[in-house]
């Protein structure tokens, strides 16, 4: 499933609790060329995507490669994380 695709999934998933306290375990997955080992991470492979992902939801468990596409790394993200 593409990520646009999952970001909207979540949403929905999130609507549908009806304003009830509602925990998803959502794990993201930040590398340009390698694919996580196990189940149920968003994977991006972007700075950009990464950063409007976690403006947009909160992740339980975040995996970030040091480098990324476009000259970013995942010290990077860890900054924008910080601010």
């Amino acid at each position: 499933m593409p990520a646009q695709t999952r970001i909207i999934h979540y949403y929905v998933c999130l609507g549908a609790a009806g304003g009830k306290e509602w925990k998803v375990n959502m794990k993201l997955f930040v590398d340009d060329v390698r694919d996580p080992v196990g189940e149920g991470f968003t994977v991006v492979r972007k700075y950009k995507q990464a950063v409007l992902l976690l403006d947009l939801l909160e992740f339980d468990f975040i995996s970030l490669d040091y480098d990324i596409q476009d000259g970013y790394t995942g010290l990077d993200i860890l900054k924008y994380m910080s601010d």
